[in-house]
Parts: structure tokens; C-alpha cells; sequence
């Protein structure tokens, strides 16, 4: 909460303080290089500022830029890296157009508009799109189940849009290869951090589990289509125009499971960090993992109970053997694995169907928080509830 609330800070002080900045040698650099390309469209300003804070992330960088002259904000974003900024930013630049030029405006789904390439330094120039994540929605309507499932709806059919680009082909769900890339990542990343490792028996045992009842698969037919590759809440924003997917490369094909359930550990995280997971309910006016793979359809849509379960333990699986990798001592950190080893023993119980001593309990973890009340201990489950949900901001 401490961390979050230090993130919360920071953003503040760098949205607000450097508002109207020249940009960076970077970015100007790449702006100087579109404008006098051949791709540059007529009446191109030359008068761009910084608007907000440089967005440093792992895998880009990216820019928000207004100018006097145009309606809206852009967005420089270059990818980062030597061997895969090329590819990646080609990739994700081709994809841009792609579904751009066949957006559905009728319901609103489009991605951002994109205005050129500069290739040579591995940069996207495209439109900045205004307004919240659905990430950002998703935690206003904690306790709103109508607008909550409304919102859930709008991500479904958005998904459902994006697939539909590509040419659908019908597949057999098959875990072997997803269990397998686990399964290497596992075994591959040696000298971890002891703190890091703490939860290598319980994962040795899940992926156990997995390999046991992965018969539950056999035979049950899924559509593949080429894949958004990391739809999650933070990847859809809700504009006035629509819903805006954003991060795609568009490149990969696979089955569509994959990015639904990927999603669906957004749902299961922000919403019951306190509670059984979602993909566990039976009741179809109550659970948003229904509520999502209904408004999807199709073949997803009509997944049996047993098989959504292991679909969905195998993206908690996964997740946990890249938080593994990717750990470093930090609350926040400690908290994410906390959570998701909870979601995992959930799953592989109720896959295994073996009875708990004393049921499904959440991990509690404790760590001192300096509220008013020195050596305060807080459960790590409600902390992050707290931190996640933004309670805050909804009452100030």
C-alpha cells in the first residue's frame, strides 16, 4: 500500500511537472526523421511538446505529444532492443493498420490510428487515445455488478472484433505445448533468489496436477485466429469514441483461449484477492468469467465448467513461473506471488477434487505498514484490496 501509494506520488509530480517540455534528443530526433519522409502526411506540425511524463517501460519507451496545430495528442513509442525493436515495432506498426482500416465503429471497436513508421530507430508515431484502462473501470464498479458486467461485455465483444480480423481457423485445444513452455521456464532459471524459490514444492506439485487431468482437453474443438498475445485490463481503454485495444503485435496465431483467459486472471486478481476464484462459481449472473465467455461465444462461449478450470490453471501457472523468474524483494512483489499461489491451490484442488483440512483459505502474509498506529500488521489479502481497488479516489 506504501508502494502504491509512493507510485501514485510520483505520477503526480511527473504528469504535472513537465507539461509543455520540448522532447527529448529521442524523440525529436524520430519526429525530424518522419517529417521529412515521404510518409509524412500534409500538414504536419512542427510545433509538437511533451505533454506529461515520459512513460519509461520495460520492453519501449513512449511519448505524449501535443501541438497547437492538431486536434489531439500522439504518441511516439519506440521498442526497445537491438534484435527485436526492428521486428517488433514492424509488427506492431503493420498491425495498427491492419485493424484500424477495419474498425467497427458501429459498436466501437477500433485500435489507435496510427500515422507513420521510422524504422531506423524503431519507432510508431500513431494517435493517443483519452481515457480510463479498464482496469481503472473495473475497480470503480468493485461493487457494482450491473455496470461491472456491462463494462466486462464491451471487453468480450472488443476481443471478439480483433479475432474476427484474422482468418478464423477451427483447432483442437491441446495443453502440451503450453505445459511444456511452463515447465522449461520452471527448470531453466537457476540461481534465483532464495525468496524468489520459496514456492518451488507447490509448483512442482501443480505442474504435476496439470499433467495429470490434462485429459480433460481431448477433443473439445476451439477457434484460432491470430492473437492480441497480452490482452489484459490495462491493454483496453474506454474512449468516447469506443473500446480501444492498445500493445498487440499481431503476429502470432494460436488458439483464442489464450487471450481470453489471460484476461480472465485480470478479473480473477483485481476482484477476489479476498475471496475464491471466479472461474470456481456456477452461477452465470454472478460470475464474470460467464458473463465474458458468453458475450465472446462462439466455441468459447460454450466450454464446459471442467475445462475452463484447467485452461484457466494453466495461466495461473504460468504466471507464477514468470513471477518467479521476474522476482525481486519488494512488497508489491510478495504480494502478486501471494495472491496468485492462492488462485493456484484453488485450482489444482479443485481439479484434483482432493478435500482441504480446513478449505481453501487465503495465503496471509504480513509486513508492517506506518499508518497512524506504529507496528500495525495488515493481511497481505486485504492490503492489496485496498491498494488495487482505488477505494480511495471513490469517496474524495
Amino acid at each position: 500500500m506504501v508502494c502504491g501509494w509512493f507510485k501514485i506520488l510520483a505520477w503526480f509530480a511527473g504528469h504535472h511537472g513537465r507539461e509543455g517540455r520540448e522532447p527529448d534528443p529521442l524523440c525529436e530526433m524520430v519526429l525530424r526523421k518522419f517529417s521529412n519522409s515521404g510518409e509524412c502526411p500534409g500538414g504536419w506540425p512542427d510545433d509538437w511538446k511533451q505533454d506529461g511524463a515520459t512513460l519509461d517501460r520495460r520492453e519501449s519507451t513512449v511519448y505524449r505529444l501535443r501541438s497547437q496545430k492538431w486536434s489531439g495528442p500522439i504518441c511516439v513509442k519506440i521498442v526497445k532492443g537491438a534484435e527485436r525493436g526492428l521486428k517488433d515495432s514492424a509488427s506492431f506498426y503493420e498491425a495498427l493498420c491492419h485493424y484500424y482500416k477495419r474498425s467497427d465503429r458501429t459498436n466501437g471497436y477500433t485500435v489507435p490510428r496510427p500515422h507513420g513508421w521510422v524504422p531506423e530507430l524503431h519507432a510508431i508515431i500513431m494517435e493517443w487515445v483519452e481515457g480510463p484502462t479498464f482496469s481503472a473501470i473495473l475497480k470503480r464498479q468493485l461493487l457494482d455488478r450491473k455496470k461491472r458486467h456491462e463494462s466486462i461485455r464491451k471487453a468480450a465483444g472488443w476481443l471478439r472484433w480483433f479475432h474476427t480480423q484474422s482468418e478464423l481457423e477451427q483447432g483442437n485445444l491441446k495443453n502440451g505445448w503450453q505445459l511444456k513452455a511452463v515447465r522449461k521456464v520452471f527448470e531453466e532459471n537457476h540461481g534465483l533468489e532464495k525468496s524468489a524459490m520459496a514456492n518451488d514444492a507447490a509448483i512442482s506439485r501443480y505442474i504435476e496436477v496439470a499433467s495429470r487431468f490434462s485429459v480433460v482437453l481431448r477433443g473439445i474443438e476451439m477457434d484460432t485466429a491470430i492473437l492480441h498475445g497480452d490482452f489484459k485490463a490495462t491493454n483496453l481503454i474506454i474512449s468516447s469514441s469506443g473500446v480501444v485495444g492498445i500493445d498487440f503485435l499481431g503476429r502470432r496465431r494460436g488458439t483464442v483461449s489464450q487471450d481470453i483467459f489471460r484476461f480472465l486472471s485480470d478479473l480473477d486478481f483485481y476482484r477476489c484477492t479476498v475471496g475464491r476464484s471466479f472461474a470456481l462459481g456456477s452461477s452465470s449472473t454472478a460470475n464474470d468469467f460467464d458473463v465474458f465467455l458468453t458475450a465472446y461465444g462462439w466455441r468459447a462461449g460454450g466450454i464446459a465448467w471442467e475445462s475452463r478450470v484447467y485452461l484457466y490453471f494453466l495461466t495461473v501457472l504460468s504466471m507464477l513461473v514468470h513471477q518467479r523468474r521476474k522476482f525481486r524483494r519488494s512488497a508489491e512483489q510478495m504480494i502478486r506471488m501471494a495472491v496468485v499461489s492462492r488462485i493456484a491451490k484453488q485450482l489444482a484442488h479443485e481439479l484434483s477434487r482432493e478435500p482441504l483440512a480446513a478449505g481453501v483459505q487465503p495465503v496471509r502474509v504480513f509486513w508492517p505498514v506506518r499508518l497512524r498506529v506504529p507496528g500495525l500488521q495488515f493481511p497481505v489479502d486485504w492490503g492489496l484490496a485496498i491498494w488495487e481497488s482505488d477505494m480511495i479516489w471513490s469517496f474524495v
